[in-house]
C-alpha cells in the first residue's frame, strides 16, 4: 500500500512545517522576507493549489526509513563507504560529497508516480524496486528504493551525479527512471547501470521527454526521440513496448511551448500574438517579420529554453 507524503491543503489540515517542507521556494521566501507560511498560503498557495507534507508521513518518517534500510541493506554494495544522514541504521544515507543540495533547486520535483511502474510494484509486493531520480514523491512504497542526487524529503539514497550507483548487480526486480535521463550527464551510463542492477527478467520503466523546453535546473542535457530511447535500451533488453503515454502526447508539447512563449513576451507583443488565430500563425514563415519581431522581444534565457536547435563551433586545443 502507498504511504501518502504530499496532500492537498484545506483550512483544517494546513500546518506550516509541512507546507515549507513541500515548497522550497516558499521556504526560501519566508526565510528572507520575514513573512510566514500561512500568509503565503493564504495569498498565493491556495490559488496555486500547493501541496504540503502530510502530518502522518512526518510522524511515521523515522520508522519508515528504519524498516526500509533493513529491507534493502543486502542490495547496497559492500566496500562502498556511505554515511547516515540522520539516525544510524536508517535511511537516508549519503554516498560521496559531490551531490547537489537543496540550494541548487528552486523547487522540488514533485512528480506523481509513473503508473505502469506502480502497477508492477503492487503486483509484486515481495519484490525490490528502485525509483531512480525520484525527486519528492507524492506517495512512496516500502519495497521501492528512492535514489536522488540531492536530499529530497523522500530520498533513501543520495549519490554523486556520476551515473554510477552503489547497488549490487542483479538485485532489483524493477527500476523506474521517469523524466530523468534528460538531466543526466551520461544517459548511456544510466542505461547500462539499470541493466546491471536488474535481475534477469527484471523490468525497466523509462519515461524520456522528446519535445520539451529546457527545464529542471540545474541541468538539462538531452532529449530523445523514440528511436533514441529504443537504441539506448536495445542491448540486453527485450523491448515489450515503446509508445507515447498520457502526459507525453503532443498536447503537452504545444501547451508548454505556447504558454511559455506567451508568458515571456513583453505585454504589447503578448497581446498582439493573443489576437492571432492558430491558422494565421501557422501560415507565417518562421522568417516572417512578425516572428522576427516576436523573437527579438524575448530574453536570451527564453530563446535558450524554447530553441529549435543550437550551434557550436569549437577549436581543438591540443
Amino acid at each position: 500500500m502507498p504511504i501518502n507524503v504530499l496532500e492537498f491543503i484545506t483550512p483544517e489540515t494546513f500546518h506550516p512545517e509541512g507546507y515549507l517542507l513541500a515548497n522550497l521556494d516558499v521556504a526560501n521566501h519566508v526565510s528572507h522576507s520575514g513573512s510566514t507560511a500561512l500568509t503565503h498560503y493564504t495569498e498565493y498557495g491556495h490559488g496555486e493549489k500547493r501541496r504540503q507534507v502530510s502530518k502522518s508521513f512526518l510522524s511515521d518518517r523515522q520508522d519508515y526509513f528504519t524498516r526500509k534500510f533493513e529491507r534493502f541493506r543486502a542490495v547496497l554494495k559492500d566496500g562502498v563507504p556511505f554515511r547516515f544522514k540522520g539516525e544510524d541504521g536508517s535511511f537516508p544515507i549519503v554516498y560521496g560529497d559531490r551531490h547537489f543540495s537543496h540550494l541548487d533547486y528552486s523547487v522540488d520535483s514533485q512528480g506523481g508516480n509513473f503508473h505502469p511502474f506502480i502497477d508492477e510494484i503492487q503486483a509484486n509486493p515481495n519484490g525490490l524496486f528502485m525509483d531512480l531520480g525520484a525527486g519528492l514523491r507524492r506517495d512512496v512504497y516500502d519495497q521501492c528504493l528512492y535514489l536522488e542526487v540531492y536530499p529530497s524529503l523522500t530520498a533513501d539514497v543520495i549519490v554523486d551525479p556520476t551515473c554510477e550507483y552503489p547497488i549490487v548487480s542483479g538485485s532489483l526486480d524493477g527500476i523506474c527512471c521517469a523524466a530523468v535521463l534528460e538531466h543526466t550527464m551520461y544517459p548511456w551510463k544510466v542505461a547500462a547501470e539499470i541493466r546491471r542492477m536488474l535481475k534477469p527478467g527484471g523490468k525497466a520503466f523509462i519515461n524520456w521527454p522528446f519535445l520539451q523546453p529546457v527545464h529542471g535546473y540545474p541541468s538539462h542535457y538531452y532529449n530523445a526521440t523514440r528511436m533514441g530511447l529504443e537504441l539506448l535500451f536495445k542491448e540486453g533488453f527485450e523491448i515489450n513496448r515503446i509508445t507515447t503515454e498520457l502526459y507525453e502526447d503532443p498536447a503537452f508539447s504545444i501547451n508548454w511551448y505556447l504558454a511559455s512563449l506567451m508568458g515571456q513576451l513583453p505585454e504589447m507583443e503578448r497581446a498582439e500574438m493573443a489576437r492571432m488565430t492558430i491558422g494565421e500563425l501557422t501560415k507565417l514563415s518562421p522568417l516572417d517579420p512578425f516572428w522576427r519581431r516576436m523573437i527579438g522581444a524575448l530574453s536570451d534565457t527564453a530563446v535558450r529554453e524554447l530553441a529549435c536547435g543550437n550551434t557550436l563551433i569549437a577549436t581543438k586545443t591540443a
